[in-house]
């Protein structure tokens, strides 16, 4: 380079807490008290000629051909406000680069031509290590682990500020160990700090099943260490085993603007939170394109798009998903384009299009409320706001919007177009007070359907219409015959008839003639002059 359990959906639903243990930043002590909320970083952004620059080659004897290992050179040359700078060739590092207790460095490729960073064959740590610092900038270097069974990271934990640009992982991540250091582990220690990261690529993350009882190797690791603000611009990320962005367990808050993300297990971006978004990246699954070896693709196999949850973190509700493309195309299981786990709280998806080719997958998934693993579910509230979002794909079974326990959800003037066969558009369960409102839902089956289980109250509103959308099914009719046998979730049921209702603010139970009772599932199937049909369903 030059310079530069509507389903049981796949699996089984606790098993797939897949990335739910603890987050850690390798040997760091993360037992540090929070510390207020983030605040709006005020750091002033450091330029590169503010540092004394210092040549590593002429000036501090580094050799340039990967013959000889520089670590040791390196170090000696740390000093406060010093700029290392890497003139284009390979550098031998036999060991850790320690910087840690300095006010600012930087570390920069310089000049025409790559600059490459090589670790011992059979490397399996963190190769630059920053704590303690100040500012800190790595820009324009690249990090060489072709080597068979080598691996490294780079760990940032610095108190005001720091840029990670132009960084490189050139080769497969993978190593025999059972705990494989993440690519890049980045934190800030005060709640003010600033932190970017730019154009950081890894192409060839690790092997996309190699989840390691949640010790394999992540793309990028944001956790409980962090309390400031770090923005994520134009990333690559491919193929890891755990996780392309983890960053959904700091206080802080974690910005991701741009960039790509295709085939990482569990999710490819994983976040949560007020003041955390995603905003126009493209998220892909798609295994007919993966490079990497197929292997240990158990249970904790789950390549979701953009997952929410934050486990133990507290954190208010509010992240954001927005401007993004998402698409499940071939994978032998995904839990869905956005997920959202027990621990996950509000989400608001704007002007996003999520397209699954994938049977038995939901575009936009809210999790039944049981303990995510160690952690009970976060608490109230669990709704989910759809606006102007697009669902496609050819899909069978199961529905484009699956959402459990998510009461006072909103999906205004969204387009949710299913042509699987046996596919539904909106399913819900226990999310009473749901809003619909415009847009159009056409798919194979029934484009809406309501779980009336967990319903007590014959008062409670089921479903409201601010205004009714385009409701078509494009079914043979079978499912809608009465007496017919339809399969939702693992039941089956009868048809049982069915009728009108008025668009009314709010449709309950009482609304309905027969009334219906609390065992039985509602589908809403169409309109008809202004009106809103239904079918009733009985569990055999």
């Amino acid at each position: 380079m030059d310079r530069r359990t509507y389903l049981g959906l796949v699996g089984v639903a606790v098993a797939s807490v897949a990335g739910c243990v603890t987050q850690r930043p390798d040997d760091t002590d993360t037992a540090t008290p929070p510390p207020p909320p983030p605040q709006t970083p005020t750091t002033r952004t450091p330029r590169l000629d503010e540092f004394e620059r210092v040549d590593v080659v002429s000036d501090l004897g580094c050799d340039p051909t990967g013959d000889e290992p520089c670590v040791s050179k390196l170090q000696a040359g740390l000093a406060d406000g010093v700029a290392l700078e890497f003139p284009a060739g390979t550098y031998r590092f036999e060991d850790r680069l320690d910087i840690s207790g300095h006010t600012g460095i930087a570390l920069v490729g310089v000049g025409a031509g790559s600059v490459n960073v090589v670790p011992p064959k059979g490397f399996n740590s963190v190769l630059v290590d920053v704590g303690s610092t100040d500012r800190f900038i790595m820009r324009g270097i690249d990090i060489d682990i072709t080597a068979n069974d080598t691996t490294a990271g780079i760990r940032v934990l610095c108190r005001k500020w720091f840029e990670i640009d132009d960084v490189e992982f050139v080769g497969r991540g993978t190593h025999p160990d059972d705990d494989v250091v993440h690519a890049l582990l980045a934190g800030l220690t005060e709640a003010s700090g600033r932190g970017l990261i730019r154009n950081f690529r890894a192409t060839k993350g690790s092997a996309i099943g190699h989840y390691k009882d949640g010790d394999g190797r992540a793309g990028i690791s944001i956790g409980p260490w962090n309390f400031g603000t770090i923005r994520i611009e134009d990333c690559h990320l491919e193929e890891f085993g755990n996780n392309g962005i983890y960053a959904s367990r700091t206080s802080g808050n974690v910005e991701v603007v741009g960039g790509l993300f295709r085939n990482n297990n569990v999710a490819s971006i994983r976040i949560s939170g007020n003041g955390s978004y995603v905003s126009g990246a493209t998220v892909e699954v798609d295994l007919g394109s993966y490079t990497g070896p197929l292997t240990q693709l158990d249970s904790q196999f789950n390549t979701r798009g953009i997952a929410i949850e934050q486990g133990p973190a507290d954190k208010p509700p509010g992240v954001e998903i927005r401007d993004c493309t998402i698409r499940i195309e071939e994978t032998p299981r995904s839990k869905g384009g956005i997920y959202i786990f027990p621990t996950g709280r509000t989400v608001t998806v704007r002007n996003t299009t999520i397209q699954v080719n994938v049977d038995e997958v939901p575009a936009v998934y809210r999790s039944v409320l049981e303990p995510q693993g160690q952690y009970e579910p976060a608490e109230a509230p669990h709704w989910i706001n759809l606006e102007n979002v697009e669902i496609t794909g050819r899909a069978r079974g199961a529905a484009g919007v699956v959402l459990y326990d998510a009461p006072e959800s909103v999906i205004r003037n969204c387009t949710i177009d299913q042509s699987g066969t046996d596919r539904d558009g909106v399913y819900l369960t226990n999310s009473v007070s749901t809003t619909i409102d415009g847009g159009s839902i056409s798919t194979s089956r029934y484009p809406v359907v309501v779980e009336l289980t967990n319903e007590r109250e014959r008062e409670a509103c089921l479903l409201q219409f601010e205004s009714v959308p385009e409701l078509q099914t494009r079914g043979d009719g079978g499912a809608f015959a009465s007496g017919s046998t339809v399969r939702i979730e693992a039941n089956e049921y009868r048809v049982d008839g069915g009728g009108v209702v008025g668009p009314v603010e709010c449709l309950a139970v009482n609304d309905f003639d027969p009334v219906v009772d609390g065992d039985d599932t509602l589908a809403i199937t169409g309109t008809r002059d202004g009106n809103v049909e239904w079918l009733r369903f009985v569990a055999r």
